[in-house]
Parts: structure tokens; sequence; C-alpha cells
């Protein structure tokens, strides 16, 4: 295995990495915004 081939799978991780990161918070955050809702609607 060469070095630059290793350091490309690397670079893909990291990106995938930044990207699942982003993907989780945007998650969260939607089920978070839902729940509210949830409850206003709820307690109204």
């Amino acid at each position: 295995m060469n070095a630059e081939l290793f350091n490309y799978s690397l670079k893909t991780l990291q990106v995938l990495n930044v990207v699942a990161d982003l993907v989780l918070s945007v998650a969260l955050f939607g089920f978070g915004y839902g729940l509210l809702n949830l409850l206003e609607w709820w307690l109204a």
C-alpha cells in the first residue's frame, strides 16, 4: 500500500467524519425542534 493512497483514504475518512457529524447535528436539531413543537401542541 503506497503512501499516496493511504493519505487519500485518510482524507476521505476525515471528510466522511465531518459529514456524519453535520448530519447528526441536523438530525438532533430537527428531533429537538419537533419535540418542542409537539410539547407546545400538547400543552396548548
